[in-house]
């Protein structure tokens, strides 16, 4: 058995920030569809603007992996700050690992 002591913060904070902005990439590729969608429906006789649907599924492309990497990597921080303080008070999670025979 082997146990992790403690996780370094600015390490676990970049995974956390890249997945998360990947994740947000996908989800912003959806918004992005859904307010191109809906804004063909609106029209201009509601008083929007024909470029209301545009800005916010462009912004959906771009914001959300921006704002979802953000949150990502603080998330990450906080999450590994967590861990090696209650590490360091009841000890770290314990793993098996074995060799790999070829």
């Amino acid at each position: 058995m082997k146990e992790i002591r403690k996780i370094g913060i600015l390490s676990l904070a970049k995974i956390f920030g890249l997945i998360m902005a990947v994740i947000g990439l996908v989800l912003g590729i959806f918004v992005g569809f859904a307010m191109f969608f809906i804004a063909s429906f609106l029209g201009t006789e509601n008083n929007f603007s024909p470029y209301f649907g545009t800005s916010l599924g462009i912004s959906g492309f771009l914001i959300m992996p921006l704002v979802f990497g953000l949150l990502g990597f603080l998330f990450g921080t906080l999450t590994a700050f967590i861990y090696n303080v209650l590490a360091s008070w009841i000890g770290g999670v314990k793993i098996e690992l074995s060799e790999n025979e070829k």
